[in-house]
């Protein structure tokens, strides 16, 4: 158990900040106005900092500033109202709100007093079964961005030789 919550909070963590980078993008290409430059702002700064936690986390073997990292997903909770109202996909903003929470979870969860050096190949087995869980929930949710629907696209709206390729 001490491999699983020692990994999958820095995993959870990448999830979520890959979504907030995707809905950043998605609010910037869609919106005009200070509002949806504020939303886009702020949804990228949490995706930014959520991939810096987790990496942090994952490469001292534990999570790192936990109090940090209840701020960040507090951050989330309250910039969610805005994504939704800026156009933002409900499943998506619902599965970076469960990655984060689920992290920061994890992360604060007491240590028990006995401290137990996991093996290598269970701490293996615990990182590859995080990374399945979380591209289980990121796959679908991306997919309700609309990334995909404007690759090609230049600025002017006309779209790019290699567009159709």
């Amino acid at each position: 158990m001490g491999a699983l919550v020692q990994t999958w909070p820095a995993i959870l963590a990448w999830g979520s900040g890959l979504l907030h980078l995707a809905l950043g993008a998605f609010i910037g290409a869609e919106s005009d106005g200070v509002g949806g430059v504020l939303v886009t702002a702020a949804l990228l700064a949490l995706g930014v900092g959520e991939l810096a936690w987790g990496m942090a986390s994952l490469r001292a073997g534990r999570p790192r500033a936990p109090r940090t990292a209840v701020l960040g997903a507090l951050a989330g909770v309250v910039v969610t109202p805005a994504a939704l109202a800026a156009g933002c996909s409900a499943v998506a903003v619902a599965a970076s709100l469960l990655l984060a929470l689920s992290a920061v979870g994890l992360a604060t969860r007491r240590r028990a007093r006995t401290a137990v050096s996991p093996q290598h190949a269970v701490r293996l087995g615990a990182l590859i079964a995080a990374t399945v869980i979380v591209a289980a929930v990121l796959t679908p949710a991306l997919a309700t961005t609309d990334a995909p629907g404007h690759i090609g696209d230049l600025p002017s709206g006309r779209q790019s030789i290699h567009s159709g390729h």
